[in-house]
């Protein structure tokens, strides 16, 4: 079978403190995008996004508007790199500010193409606290989500086994049990 490397996107609305082995390799990133390849607005945002790395704390602020990533189209901003084979994702999370949008969100998300009605899964925390699964099965397709009980984990983890494209194993919980 031939493997089409897929995109890793982080959408991210606030601090992510992610370790370099998080990602993978270990290459000498790039000053402004640390681990990722790079970075944009997907969909229709009403500001541009941004991102600032820190590689000494090795840590990502990202900022973004948008609607949301919901029904068949998707709007916000995200920090991503091209992967295949198996993939791991884990970051710790804060939001600077739980104010405005009650979609607000960081994301930790597997997707086939920036396009808006991309196919996708994801494992979300809000910033009021609801942790769930989302996903798109096929491009402009709605969105699902999955509800957990568990309620603002310090720490996110996704797993994406590419023999097996379409299952996801989502993790959150305290940072010390991840």
């Amino acid at each position: 079978m031939e493997k089409n490397p897929s995109l890793i996107l982080i959408c991210l609305f606030v601090l992510i403190c992610a370790a370099p082995s998080s990602l993978g390799a270990q290459t000498a990133p790039p000053s402004t995008t640390g681990l990722f390849e790079n970075h944009g607005d997907v969909g229709t945002v009403l500001h541009p996004g941004s991102l600032e790395y820190d590689p000494s704390r090795q840590a990502y602020v990202v900022t973004g508007s948008g609607e949301n990533m919901w029904f068949t189209t998707d709007a916000f901003h995200f920090v991503w790199k091209k992967v295949s084979d198996n993939v791991s994702l884990t970051a710790d999370i804060s939001f600077g500010n739980r104010e405005g949008n009650e979609h607000k969100k960081a994301v930790l998300m597997f997707r086939q193409s920036l396009d808006p009605d991309s196919a996708y899964a994801d494992v979300a925390l809000h910033a009021s606290g609801l942790t769930s699964l989302q996903y798109r099965e096929e491009k402009g397709a709605t969105t699902h989500e999955v509800q957990t009980n568990i309620s603002a984990p310090a720490r996110l983890h996704s797993v994406r086994l590419y023999e097996t494209p379409r299952n996801f194993a989502e993790f959150f919980g305290p940072a010390h049990l991840l």
